[in-house]
């Protein structure tokens, strides 16, 4: 039988509380025994106190262990595999202890919420506001799902980004050569800004999102529904597709087309230490 990973990690925590809890029980019934009910056997009541401090560390080495395999499970998830803010938020928390990366961490996972936000007010004004019938908002429906798709791949490419920047990062010695301080230093940078470049593509979706819900909102409001209102609707729905289908190597040309698109968190300097 093939067990996935949730599985195994709920069997861990289980074992943990299991054996912690049976652990703790025995801890105060042998505390009670030898405070209140001690028949004054020197020998049983050295056999007591020396399971009460044995228990102790394999207390302590069982709760590690248990929660050790969650770690590693969560660590050697397939970055394919993510596509839900859970599963970013877990899978970018391992970056936060590092100071060079912990802002853009920070940005990915605010990115994924920033998302949901947006998504589900997009549904929520369709389904509130227009009949499921028109063609034209099917088309929305989809390029609105079709920009998530493109914002989650982009986040995985911010993963696997720190993941070799924190690699070269621990493996960066004083003992290395100047030579190669130097080029790793480089490669570092350059994750960097490929790193922001990419975060700010998906500040850039979130923008054409919402002037999606803009342009949603102002046809209900003014009972509109004419031809202009519909083009300008098809306008943002393929600057949307252009987004999605771009390649990353084409997001610094498309970021000048959005040059006052910025990021909150990283308006201060962001160059690597």
């Amino acid at each position: 039988m093939i067990i996935d990973d949730d599985l195994r990690k709920s069997i861990a925590i289980a074992r943990a509380i299991i054996i912690d809890i049976a652990a703790l029980v025995i801890d105060g019934f042998m505390f009670y025994w030898l405070i209140f009910d001690n028949p004054g056997s020197n020998l049983a009541t050295a056999v007591m106190i020396t399971i009460l401090f044995i228990s102790i560390p394999v207390f302590v080495l069982v709760t590690y262990s248990s929660y050790s395999i969650v770690s590693t499970i969560n660590r050697n998830r397939n970055v394919d595999e993510l596509d839900s803010t859970p599963e970013f938020e877990e899978a970018f928390a391992r970056f936060k202890r590092m100071p060079v990366l912990q802002r853009f961490a920070d940005t990915a996972v605010r990115q994924t919420h920033t998302l949901d936000k947006k998504t589900a007010t997009i549904e929520q004004i369709l389904r509130q506001n227009f009949g499921k019938g028109l063609a034209e908002f099917e088309v929305v429906k989809l390029v609105t799902e079709d920009s998530a798709a493109a914002v989650y791949a982009n986040l995985r490419e911010i993963y696997n980004r720190m993941t070799i920047f924190e690699g070269i990062d621990t493996f960066q010695t004083a003992s290395l050569s100047q030579t190669i301080q130097a080029e790793q230093n480089r490669m570092k940078n350059e994750h960097i800004n490929f790193i922001m470049t990419v975060l700010n593509n998906n500040e850039i979706i979130f923008l054409e999102l919402d002037k999606l819900m803009v342009e949603l909102t102002s046809m209900r409001r003014f009972g509109g529904n004419s031809d202009d209102d519909i083009q300008k609707i098809s306008d943002i729905v393929r600057s949307l597709k252009k987004l999605h289908d771009a390649d990353t190597s084409e997001y610094d040309q498309i970021a000048q087309e959005y040059d006052s698109v910025e990021i909150p968190e990283l308006q201060t300097d962001t160059g690597s230490k």
